[in-house]
């Protein structure tokens, strides 16, 4: 039998990593990222090094990633239980600043790049062992923040995606969301860089969270303790948003 693996995209850093992180204890896992040098490094550092797959792709690039994630599955011969797609550009402008290739490009990361990957894993070769889907998406889905239009667009992209998914494909796959709070990470760092960390973390109630809060939440639903899960958004954002 072909060993199974979870797939979690963005992996190379922010979220995707600790996820990757977490759940390397107890599964075999493909990391996706864009830098080659810090998934070997990731890959270094976690149990069972070598049980861990490599997937280097550039999602926005005008290329289907399916491609090249289908030969990494057949190289390897193994399936995929479980995605996590927290691979994502994270842009705040204004939309009068946004043109056409910029909206473009972030809808091709955070949100085609998910349903070409997807695609591909639900062909008939591993369709019967893909058991979780969960998009990592945003608070930003729900509430309206200046400048995060496009970004907010994309993310409720993926929450629609994940009520219609889970009706399209139950009862065998389980499709969810995790809606994060704001967090340091390095695609946001640069609000760090021109903001004082009181106003940024204003709102929260439970004080600043961090990546491994998300990476929790997504372990409990890729595994069998959300096994009757599916359809729903999960907001992880320390009562940002409960006020």
């Amino acid at each position: 039998m072909a060993p199974e693996c979870i797939l979690v995209t963005g992996a190379s850093s922010g979220i995707g990593e600790a996820i990757a992180r977490r759940l390397s204890a107890s599964h075999r896992l493909i990391l996706h990222g864009r830098d080659l040098g810090r998934l070997e490094a990731l890959r270094a550092a976690l149990p069972r090094p070598e049980e861990h797959l490599l997937w280097p792709a550039l999602f926005g690039d005008g290329a289907d990633p399916a491609e090249s994630l289908r030969l990494v599955l057949e190289n390897t011969n193994v399936m995929v239980s479980g995605l996590i797609h927290a691979a994502g550009v994270f842009q705040v402008q204004a939309i009068t600043n946004a043109p056409y290739v910029s909206a473009r490009e972030i809808f091709a990361v955070n949100v085609f790049s998910a349903t070409s990957v997807l695609r591909l894993l639900l062909k008939k070769k591993n369709r019967d062992s893909l058991r979780s889907v969960v998009f990592v998406s945003s608070i930003a889905s729900r509430y309206g923040a200046k400048g995060f239009s496009l970004y907010a667009a994309t993310k409720g992209a993926l929450d629609s995606l994940t009520r219609s998914l889970a009706a399209e494909l139950a009862p065998k796959i389980r499709v969810n969301s995790i809606l994060p709070g704001g967090l340091r990470t390095m695609g946001t760092r640069h609000l760090y860089e021109t903001q004082p960390e009181e106003v940024l973390n204003k709102g929260y109630l439970l004080g600043p969270g961090t990546t491994d809060d998300i990476a929790q939440m997504a372990e409990y639903l890729v595994g069998d303790g959300g096994r009757w899960i599916t359809g729903q958004q999960f907001v992880v954002d320390g009562g940002k948003t409960a006020h």
